[in-house]
């Protein structure tokens, strides 16, 4: 993935690593206050949890982050109805069924597409028909395929606004589950210490391992759940959202190649819609 500023540029998703999360001086890790467990969220049948209507502060948090781009500016409250939205990403399990009833298209699904070329360096990190990774999200998926796929479960991606709801809460969290990065406790799957032994000219989180290069299974970091309860909603894999923006549609969430300074919950990313990125994939809405 590019990093281009004010944006993001999924582009080159998996690569922004590579080309623009890297930066001179690394943060010292912070002190991290007590950290108390989440409680477990009930959920739908088909694995969704209720957001409640109301509104919510989406934007710049400028009371609790010094990292705010100019397009997350300004922090301001927002209205939405009550909805409903996965509490993981879709799998490539799930997404397979999807293929399986001809709904869903697998074209590309093996190869990510970034910029316009095929980037096979990262071929392998594409979870698609990979036999240990059925419960990892799928990836290297375009919008079209992953508005496809909610369309065939019934639900639809979610905007902008419900996806940022869902992740950080009513009163503009940080991240999902506090203001405090990920040091001690496992909370995302992010650029970490595994990850520095591979793509070492990454910006990583320095002193935090969480034991992942590329994607991990969906809901593995059950601590870092959201105030609504949604799993992975940093880190994982960057998640295509219903609103556009320039040529493309919008990305929330960061991924495996991004360390804490850019996976907040308020930071807002973009790419074409032909892009399928080895970090890139989806969750839906209703």
């Amino acid at each position: 993935m590019l990093l281009r500023l004010p944006v993001l540029l999924l582009g080159a998703l998996v690569l922004a690593s590579a080309a623009g999360a890297q930066a001179p001086d690394e943060p010292p890790a912070p002190t991290p206050k007590k950290f108390e467990r989440p409680k477990p969220v009930r959920r739908t049948k088909d694995g969704m949890v209720p957001v409640p209507a109301g509104q919510f502060l989406m934007g710049c948090n400028a009371e609790v982050d010094e990292e705010c781009l100019d397009d997350e500016k300004p922090g301001r409250r927002v209205a939405l109805k009550a909805f409903e939205i996965d509490a993981t990403e879709v799998t490539a399990a799930r997404y397979a069924a999807c293929v399986a009833a001809k709904a869903c298209s697998k074209e590309g699904l093996t190869m990510p597409f970034v910029d316009g070329k095929d980037d096979a360096k990262l071929a392998s990190y594409c979870n698609w028909q990979k036999k240990n990774r059925q419960q990892h999200p799928i990836n290297c998926v375009d919008w079209s395929q992953a508005n496809a796929y909610c369309k065939w479960a019934g639900k639809r991606l979610p905007t902008e606004a419900e996806w940022e709801r869902a992740a950080r809460g009513t009163d503009g969290l940080l991240f999902p589950w506090g203001n405090s990065a990920p040091y001690l406790v496992k909370l995302a799957n992010v650029a970490d210490e595994a990850a520095r032994k591979v793509f070492p000219e990454w910006r990583h989180t320095g002193g935090y391992d969480d034991g992942v290069v590329g994607t991990a299974p969906t809901g593995s970091f059950p601590d870092g759940a959201s105030p609504v309860g949604a799993l992975d909603m940093i880190g994982n894999v960057w998640e295509w959202t219903a609103d556009t923006r320039e040529s493309g549609h919008v990305v929330r969430g960061a991924s495996w190649t991004f360390d804490p300074v850019w996976a907040r919950a308020s930071l807002r990313g973009w790419t074409k819609d032909s892009t399928r990125a080895a970090d890139g994939g989806f969750r839906c809405a209703r």
